[in-house]
């Protein structure tokens, strides 16, 4: 089986160590005060989100520039039908 990871072991001997020496009446050791890294915010991550994504959707329409099943031709018919006659599409003639 896997191991767990560390990191959350070294956490926990760290604050049992510090709750010990409490106790006893010694300072912490200078291990216990180890600074967190900042954190992402939310809104950035969300934008850093979409930018992935769109990258994504390019890349691969720059590995594919043509279009590659009938559906896609359908949507891409579509689409400059629209875009001629407007958005609204009563019947194809």
């Amino acid at each position: 089986m896997l191991d767990a990871p560390a990191l959350p072991q070294i956490r926990f001997a760290r604050a049992k160590k510090a709750r010990r020496a409490q106790k006893s009446g010694e300072p912490p050791p200078a291990a216990a005060t180890v600074e967190t890294p900042g954190r992402i915010s939310p809104g950035l991550r969300l934008v850093l989100a979409s930018v992935a994504v769109v990258l994504l959707f390019f890349g691969q329409r720059l590995q594919n520039p043509q279009p590659w099943s009938y559906d896609e031709y359908y949507h891409l018919g579509l689409a400059r039908e629209m875009l001629s006659s407007g958005l609204r599409m009563e019947t194809f003639r």
